[in-house]
């Protein structure tokens, strides 16, 4: 990753920079966020952005993302909160325009201003 360019073509385009596999990210802003020590984040990240490449426009209710996110856990209290505070961190550390709620679940829309990149 060139982190300097990478930046700075985040900066003037106002773009959000993903990696397919969800582990950085460059915020509109230019700053480069890593969530390699961030499992959970970083699939999160990943489900949503499979989600949206494979079905645009569809959410994933919080069972789906939970399962995601949590792989072979089973937590029916507090699932709902781990979510919500695992999307709220995401938006906070740059995804705010990007990560959204609707009634069926959260998504990434097929309009989102988003650029995604392999690794």
């Amino acid at each position: 990753m060139q982190e300097t360019a990478e930046a700075a073509l985040g900066s003037r385009s106002g773009l959000v920079r993903v990696s397919r596999d969800g582990s950085w990210f460059v915020t509109a802003e230019g700053a480069t966020v890593s969530l390699e020590h961030r499992r959970n984040l970083r699939r999160l990240l990943r489900a949503l952005l499979a989600r949206r490449a494979q079905r645009p426009g569809d959410a994933m209710s919080v069972d789906e993302v939970f399962a995601h996110g949590w792989p072979g856990e089973r937590v029916a209290i507090g699932a709902q909160n781990r979510v919500y505070v695992a999307l709220s961190t995401l938006r906070k550390l740059g995804l705010r325009g990007v990560i959204e709620r609707s009634r069926s679940g959260y998504l990434i829309p097929p309009g989102a201003q988003l650029v995604i990149e392999d690794d």
